[in-house]
């Protein structure tokens, strides 16, 4: 659960920081800023981790630990102490990304 946690720091720290590099993000408030890392930095942590994953086709995420997700449940890979990571990954089963978030997503500073 240690790495888990780690990568999930290091994530937050690249998405404030990528966040930075966007003029209109510059303009906002703090509050404001705050608010919306806050509430995009989980689709961020997961869109980030997915696309520097190896390769393994369209159906599985392998995290760097070496712990992946099937989008079918049975075939998940579970590490005894990643559990309740992979409950909270349940419900991106059937996750669509907005067409704007995935414009931000694809978008390189």
């Amino acid at each position: 659960m240690n790495d888990i946690r780690m990568w999930n720091i290091r994530e937050m720290r690249i998405c404030i920081e990528w966040g930075k590099t966007f003029e209109a993000y510059q303009r906002l408030s703090h509050f404001d800023q705050f608010a919306l890392v806050r509430n995009f930095a989980f689709a961020f942590n997961l869109l980030n981790r997915v696309f520097y994953s190896p390769d393994h086709g369209p159906d599985k995420i392998v995290f760097q630990n070496g712990a992946f997700i099937m989008r079918q449940p049975q075939q998940q890979n579970i590490l005894a102490q990643n559990e309740e990571n992979m409950q909270v990954m349940e419900l991106f089963k059937n996750w669509e990304v907005d067409p704007f978030v995935k414009e931000l997503c694809m978008k390189r500073a």
